[in-house]
């Protein structure tokens, strides 16, 4: 097991580019939009090239997931093709309007099911702080207002994803307000969900 999160990164970054690279016919309108928000951007040349590097992993790790191979397991990923939105829908300057987000939503490379995860902007700036993989978690340190503007920006882009009728073959809209455990009436539903 790999336990360094840079580490795990990068290793991840190079099994995922050639699925990306495989799939990239099939996504090419999708990577080309992505490509078109972050010229867009006024955001540095390295957090756009971390943007770059998780939008790859992201699409590269969906195409080798959704791989026939794979169509009769249940398979659970977290912070899929959808979560890439707030790596360019709202980056630097640049903030997605209506229309970004309807062409989001429509070239996507797609999950069979999605679980939208809502949770209160305070119990969101706890984790951002805490998480070591996330550049955020310096903006937390050095400029905490501007990590509270830009995850409030966040929390609306997902709820403008939401409200567009995402197209996953189904959605479920799960509220946590970051207790751990789960209920069993919350498990039991997240399961049923999952399974079904």
């Amino acid at each position: 097991m790999i336990r360094s999160e840079r580490l795990q990164a990068l290793v991840l970054d190079i099994l995922s580019f050639p699925w990306f690279l495989l799939k990239l016919p099939d996504n090419g309108s999708f990577v080309r939009f992505f490509l078109q928000c972050l010229f867009r951007s006024q955001a540095s040349l390295r957090l756009k090239t971390l943007c770059v590097r998780s939008v790859i992993r992201k699409v590269g790790i969906h195409s080798f997931l959704n791989r026939p191979a794979n169509r009769s397991r249940t398979i659970l990923v977290d912070e899929g093709t959808v979560h890439s939105a707030h790596n360019f829908l709202i980056l630097g300057s640049y903030k997605a309007d209506s229309r970004d987000v309807g062409t989001f939503c429509r070239l996507v490379p797609r999950a069979d099911k999605l679980i939208f995860v809502q949770s209160p902007i305070t119990e969101i700036l706890k984790r951002a702080g805490t998480r070591h993989d996330n550049p955020r978690r310096v903006l937390a340190k050095s400029n905490p207002l501007e990590l509270k503007q830009y995850l409030s920006d966040v929390v609306d882009l997902f709820r403008m994803i939401e409200r567009s009728g995402f197209p996953a073959k189904r959605t479920l809209k799960f509220e946590n307000n970051g207790e751990f455990p789960l209920s069993a009436d919350e498990t039991k539903r997240l399961t049923e969900f999952i399974v079904d």
